[in-house]
């Protein structure tokens, strides 16, 4: 129970940063990138691995980041970035001064390794951030310092993935978050595949606002490597889930003193399409602020497996609370006995027996036999021809 409280304290705290950090009134679009410690603008578009400064014109050798101002996007192309530049309250290695595109293209990679920053994120804007594009990349970030904390994306407003391919293994002594908007997530298309490590973790974090994954793949792994009083590894952290489509596992282990596949505020939890799994060695599913039960909007034809062991052994086809307590509450507190949970809906494989394919394989009968009717006369003409020659 100390741990529960210290763990609503936290997120209470959290909030409150929340509204004093985050820019007031209607964010704008990005005047300003930095890229490995380098200034980007209207002025300066064009930066080149290695190179300390931004260029006004494209390089001979060609660009790995290009920022388009007017269009408010930011191109990276084959970047390798690892040098870190102050920013807001936080240290990042790509920072953006308001909305901005993230286009990616080839094989990009962010990384750092050290223990000299406290603090320390891959990419992060102060208004919203999309991400697209037909590339990759790879944010490998480990904070050494006795109370280091990493972010793979952070963003200030709304975070959209639409396209690309997203890799990220992240470790720190103290706090670590994967895709972390202080506002929504929304993840319509590609890819992400995230492992985070650290005392306490949120995989993926929409604040206060909801989390919709609509299509794509994503999967996290969040470890927990100390069970400190309070600390809580999350996979999956939202206001309010909305999940209509694509492949998602949230996943946490470890040691923490809390562990969940997602916790959540809202009183609803929807549910369209998709294939959607939650494990967490303390419950699956964790609600932290509803105190008069759960609703689940499920679209028709929609399953709810549940199992009492994080490998998902021993499933049962839940359909109600009658089957066992869903998720669990802590205002209550409510304790779910499952510590996995799949949403899912059929696969509607075709069926060669299904009446309405009955004319396709009759006609499809016909003309094998035809074909073979055929075969048979004209290998009679060739002999008949044959005799007659002889």
């Amino acid at each position: 129970m100390k741990a529960i409280h210290k763990g609503l304290l936290v997120i209470v705290i959290l909030m409150i940063l929340v509204v004093c950090m985050a820019p007031t009134g209607p964010s704008t679009a990005s005047t300003n990138v930095w890229v490995n410690g380098v200034q980007l603008n209207a002025a300066t578009p064009y930066w080149q691995n290695g190179s300390a400064t931004a260029s006004a014109t494209e390089p001979a050798g060609g660009w790995n980041a290009y920022f388009n101002v007017a269009a408010g996007t930011l191109t990276l192309q084959n970047a390798v970035i690892n040098q870190a530049v102050a920013f807001l309250t936080t240290n990042g290695l790509v920072c953006a001064d308001g909305d901005l595109s993230l286009v990616l293209k080839g094989t990009n990679t962010i990384s750092w390794n050290s223990n000299t920053l406290q603090y320390l994120e891959g990419i992060v804007t102060s208004g919203s951030l999309a991400i697209s594009g037909d590339g990759s990349v790879s944010i490998q970030i480990q904070n050494t310092h006795a109370s280091g904390g990493i972010s793979a994306i952070t963003t200030y407003k709304d975070l959209t993935v639409s396209s690309g391919s997203i890799s990220s293994t992240l470790q720190a002594a103290s706090t670590a978050h994967g895709l972390y908007s202080l506002k929504g997530v929304l993840f319509a298309g590609g890819s992400a595949a995230l492992d985070i490590r650290s005392e306490s973790v949120n995989g993926v974090a929409a604040i206060s606002s909801e989390f919709r994954m609509t299509g794509g793949s994503l999967t996290v792994n969040a470890k927990g490597i100390s069970a400190t009083a309070g600390t809580a590894v999350t996979a999956l952290y939202c206001n309010t889930p909305i999940l209509e489509g694509g492949t998602a596992s949230f996943t946490s282990t470890g040691l923490a003193a809390r562990q969940s596949g997602m916790q959540f505020r809202s009183d609803t939890l929807t549910y369209n399409g998709g294939t959607f799994t939650f494990v967490g060695s303390t419950s699956a599913l964790i609600n932290d602020s509803v105190t008069t039960g759960m609703r689940y909007l499920l679209g028709n034809e929609s399953m709810v497996y549940a199992s009492k062991y994080t490998d998902g052994t021993a499933q049962i086809l839940w359909k109600s609370d009658a089957d066992g307590i869903l998720t669990s509450m802590l205002l209550v507190p409510t304790t779910s006995e499952f510590h996995y949970v799949r949403f899912t809906k059929p696969v509607n494989e075709p069926k060669t027996g299904d009446t309405a394919r009955t004319g396709l394989w009759s006609g499809l009968a016909v003309l094998c036999l035809l074909g073979a009717a055929g075969l048979v006369a004209l290998r009679r003409r060739q002999r008949a021809a044959q005799n007659r020659q002889e």
